[in-house]
């Protein structure tokens, strides 16, 4: 004999029922809320961390096109650098040689001139003239490779020489104008130090 539906359902048991739809369907909106926050607040992030990345690319390209203008102007820089370092030294090559012609024909007449017959004060003087053409002309020969005193490279001669012709050289340089002022020019050799020595004796006269 068939059940009667109003004997396995009740108003109880349909009571049960609809409460438990109710729960599922509230827990249901409730999950859907955390999902949808949940969601969102992860799309927020992701857009955030979308932005800082752009953000970095964007400062990484502006620091690599400011980099690349530095390098450039750096260039620019060091072949203006080159350029005048090229053009002083044509000039002081060409100013060096026109001086050493001239210096050459002072040394040239100065000895001629020496050969002549002369009173012992002009000796002297064509002495003196003579050997300091002789000395200017060993400096202008350095500035020739001048090149080699900006590198430091000049190299210092190593010879043996009197120092006191070095002392005396230097003493008829300054003499006349001591002279001149009224000042009594004395230089004393210490007599521990040994006549001949070794070094430049240009660059030290």
């Amino acid at each position: 004999m068939p059940l009667d539906k109003s004997e396995v359902v009740n108003d109880d048991t349909l009571d049960a029922i609809e409460q438990l739809v109710c729960d599922l369907d509230r827990n249901s909106r409730f999950l859907t809320d955390v999902f949808v926050d949940q969601k969102e607040g992860l799309e927020q992030k992701v857009k955030e961390r979308i932005f800082e990345i752009e953000k970095a690319q964007h400062n990484a390209l502006s620091i690599a096109e400011d980099l690349e203008e530095k390098s450039r102007f750096a260039n620019e820089l060091a072949e203006k650098a080159k350029t005048a370092d090229q053009t002083k030294s044509e000039f002081l090559a060409n100013m060096s040689r026109g001086i050493r012609t001239s210096v050459n024909a002072i040394i040239g007449l100065s000895q001629l001139v020496f050969e002549s017959e002369l009173n012992t004060q002009q000796r002297d003087y064509i002495s003196k003239m003579h050997s300091s053409a002789e000395k200017l002309l060993g400096i202008i020969n350095d500035i020739l490779d001048f090149s080699k005193i900006e590198a430091g490279k000049l190299i210092l001669e190593k010879v043996e020489f009197n120092i006191e012709n070095v002392l005396t050289h230097v003493a008829d340089l300054v003499a006349q104008q001591a002279e001149i002022k009224s000042v009594e020019l004395i230089y004393q050799i210490d007599p521990a130090i040994q006549k001949c020595l070794l070094g430049d004796p240009l660059r030290l006269g």
